[in-house]
């Protein structure tokens, strides 16, 4: 279905009304999860603090919100700069519409921190919980989607004057 298209929801939203609006996919197709096997394949597009925009000009970062960004380390710390909401987005685009694809980010939780992980294409949000869960270290959460020709992953801190380091993300196709 075209990105663009509006769509007339049925009147009873069952499952089968909504298959039957191809609003869901059919009963069988199966549910794509992150397991090494879908993680072995080559990468497509990677962002890293040093190339924040892939060569082949289909990647792209950008923040929103009150953020406070610094690279110098070699890393991309980012800090939820105040009240509302902030995001670190990774952009990736040119795919086939309904791609099967996932995106393996690397990242650091700073102390008493969380970072929620949101893609396109994936109803459920991640979290990942600072020190606690993490031991300090970097952590690769694997996110997947399904790119319409385009997807973003953002990766928002949570607690004010806190936040994360990012150290890069790969885009593998499933």
């Amino acid at each position: 279905m075209p990105v663009d298209q509006t769509v007339a929801l049925p009147s009873r939203r069952d499952p089968a009304s909504l298959r039957g609006a191809g609003l869901l996919p059919p009963p069988t197709t199966p549910v794509v999860a992150p397991t090494k096997a879908h993680l072995t394949g080559p990468v497509v597009a990677h962002l890293d603090p040093g190339h924040l925009a892939a060569p082949d000009g289909r990647a792209t970062i950008w923040s929103f919100g009150p953020t406070w960004i610094d690279s110098y380390h070699g890393t991309m710390e980012t800090w939820k700069d105040g009240p509302g909401s902030c995001y670190l987005n990774l952009e990736f685009w040119g795919f086939p519409p309904a791609t099967d694809a996932m995106v393996s980010v690397s990242l650091r939780v700073s102390a008493e921190s969380e970072v929620r992980i949101s893609a396109t294409g994936n109803p459920v949000t991640m979290s990942v919980v600072g020190p606690l869960n993490t031991g300090s270290l970097a952590v690769v959460a694997h996110v997947p989607i399904v790119a319409g020709g385009y997807c973003l992953v953002s990766l928002e801190p949570v607690v004010d004057g806190h936040g994360f380091d990012w150290f890069g993300a790969d885009l593998r196709t499933v």
